[in-house]
C-alpha cells in the first residue's frame, strides 16, 4: 500500500472595497496571510503588501470604491508559499519592474514624497525571480509569486 499524499494547505479571501477606503486593503491582506500561516514572515508580508498595493493602485481603474482583491496562498510540503493576487484588471497595462534608484531617468511621479516603481523589484528579489502575471478568462489581472521556505 502506497503512502498517501498530504493535501497542501490553501487559503482564500476576497477583500471588497465597496465604498470603503481601498488604501486599507494592503494592511488587511498582510494581517490575513500572517493569520493563515500562524506566524510572521517579513518576506511574505512584503510581497503581499507590494502585490496588493499594485492591485489597488492599478487594477481598480476609475471606480476604486467598487474594487476587489482576491488573495490566495498555498504552502507546499517543502515550505514554499505561492501567493496569487487577482484584481478586476480595469486599467490598461501590465505589471513591470521599475527602474533602479540610481537610474538617471526622471521619476514619472512629480511628488517626491511618493515612492513608486520599486515594489516589483522587491518582489523579484524576494522570490528569486519566481513571479509573473497574466489575464484570466474574465479579463482580471492575476499576479503570482513563489517564496522560498523561510
Amino acid at each position: 500500500m502506497g503512502t498517501a499524499i498530504q493535501p497542501q494547505p490553501t487559503w482564500r479571501h476576497t477583500f471588497h472595497v465597496e465604498g470603503g477606503n481601498p488604501l486599507l486593503v494592503p494592511a488587511r491582506a498582510r494581517e490575513t496571510v500572517c493569520h493563515w500561516i500562524e506566524a510572521r514572515s517579513c518576506d511574505l508580508e512584503t510581497v503581499t503588501s507590494e502585490l496588493v498595493t499594485n492591485a489597488v493602485r492599478h487594477g481598480f481603474g476609475t471606480t476604486p470604491h467598487t474594487g476587489y482583491v482576491h488573495l490566495k496562498l498555498t504552502t507546499d510540503l517543502a515550505g514554499r508559499h505561492e501567493l496569487v493576487v487577482t484584481d478586476p484588471g480595469r486599467s490598461p497595462g501590465e505589471p513591470v519592474m521599475g527602474l533602479p534608484d540610481n537610474d538617471p531617468a526622471p521619476d514619472p511621479d512629480p511628488d517626491p514624497r511618493v515612492e513608486r516603481l520599486r515594489g516589483l523589484v522587491l518582489v523579484d528579489l524576494l522570490t528569486a525571480g519566481l513571479w509573473g502575471h497574466y489575464r484570466n478568462g474574465r479579463g482580471e489581472r492575476v499576479v503570482w509569486a513563489i517564496l522560498p521556505p523561510s
